[in-house]
């Protein structure tokens, strides 16, 4: 979880009084985010809203430059159950991170979203538009991670 101070565009601490927590992690310059849709056209849809897709002339999706993502799908949880909604992980590279287009979409789940009312474990996050944007701090079993 990270504190963005949307008067200043910046990365602050959870101190300044106008801090808003971001469920996403930055780390050495690379912000991380895990993200569950409702389902895979959702994600598709707000993925490109968000700039995190691009749409090639072959209408192919492709992740964004600066852009890497894990597209995982359903997952089966510890205790058997499969859930079916859409996952995926995301990493923006320091050039896309510093540019600062990920705070628009980040602040916009934050400040809009709706606290998680279907979550696996301890997750903590926000849901907006059919998406949950999951601070990967908080996922106790991560499908997969940036070494």
């Amino acid at each position: 979880m990270i504190h963005v101070n949307p008067d200043t565009a910046m990365v602050t601490d959870e101190d300044d009084p106008a801090a808003i927590a971001c469920p996403v992690n930055l780390e050495n310059g690379v912000l991380s985010a895990s993200l569950r849709a409702t389902d895979l056209a959702t994600f598709n849809a707000q993925a490109l809203a968000a700039k995190l897709l691009t749409q090639g002339e072959d209408g192919r999706l492709r992740s964004a430059r600066g852009v890497s993502m894990a597209r995982i799908g359903a997952v089966e949880l510890a205790d058997g159950v499969l859930d079916e909604r859409y996952h995926a992980n995301i990493w923006l590279n320091r050039a896309v991170v510093e540019r600062g287009e990920w705070m628009g979409w980040a602040l916009l789940w934050a400040i809009q979203g709706a606290a998680l009312d279907h979550v696996n474990a301890q997750e903590d996050g926000v849901a907006l538009g059919g998406i949950e944007l999951i601070d990967p701090g908080t996922i106790r079993s991560p499908r997969n991670v940036s070494l």
